[in-house]
């Protein structure tokens, strides 16, 4: 992709991430053709933003979303300071456009993983460096002017399609827990809208964890002590509006409230 039609792309986003108007879908000559592409206008949207960058959100990152969205692995999008938030926590009603809910299990780092040229970590090197697991809800949004779903490459784009990330309490013993077996559930003014996946559709957090790490040691970025890490969606993702109370359960481990104001 040219300078110019990157530049161009991270402008645009940069506005509306600023409280400008959503833009329009970009047309297939002008939008991004590859993961590459579209994390080149990822990082100068960064740039432009100038946000506090405090961790990474995981888009796609199970087998089942990877398959139906024609990818080879996860995309990641910067958690910014700004964006980040501890539970419970209420949002006002024009906080999101079209926001999606997916009650999620994050990693806490202790260290730094460094950039590490010509090797990857081990799961056994990542591990070693994460201080704590944590309970979380992610709000996906994104600044286009349309709904959900979208092509892939456009939220990669656009940060990995963040909206605002909300932690609860941190996870007791979970080095010895299959995280990705825990039960989870997403409530909506006390009804339950949606329940945990299984199999390729759910994500699996270390393996998901020990991908971001390598990804980000390619690019040259590295993970940072203290940073955030998410891992995706434990049940299905739930598309919500205003007025709303959200109860994320997880079963043994806790649960995370959010509310979004009328």
């Amino acid at each position: 992709m040219q300078n110019e039609r990157v530049a161009a792309a991270a402008d645009a986003l940069a506005a509306a991430w600023r409280g400008g108007p959503r833009i329009a879908l970009p047309s297939a000559a002008v939008a991004p053709q590859s993961i590459d592409e579209a994390t080149a206008i990822q990082d100068a949207l960064h740039e432009r933003l100038g946000y506090e960058c405090v961790g990474w959100k995981l888009g796609m990152s199970s087998k089942a979303a990877q398959a139906a969205n024609k990818l080879d692995g996860p995309f990641t999008g910067r958690l910014y300071k700004q964006r980040l938030h501890a539970g419970p926590a209420r949002f006002p009603a024009d906080a999101f456009a079209h926001p999606v809910l997916e009650a999620e299990i994050a990693f806490r780092m202790a260290r730094d993983l460094k950039p590490r040229a010509g090797g990857r970590y081990t799961e056994a090197e990542v591990l070693d460096a994460v201080a704590e697991a944590v309970l979380g809800i992610e709000v996906a949004d994104n600044r286009y002017d349309a709904k959900p779903p979208l092509p892939p490459l456009l939220l990669v784009a656009d940060n990995g399609a963040a909206g605002a990330y909300i932690t609860g309490p941190t996870v007791a013993n979970w080095r010895g827990l299959d995280l990705a077996a825990v039960e989870a559930t997403l409530e909506i003014d006390g009804r339950r809208a949606a329940d945990s996946l299984a199999g390729d559709a759910r994500c699996q957090p270390v393996p998901v964890l020990v991908w971001t790490a390598n990804a980000l040691s390619a690019r040259g970025v590295g993970l940072k002590a203290g940073d955030l890490v998410t891992t995706g969606t434990a049940c299905a993702p739930v598309p919500a509006g205003p007025g709303i109370e959200v109860v994320a359960r997880f079963a043994g481990l806790g649960e995370v409230r959010i509310a979004i104001e009328s």
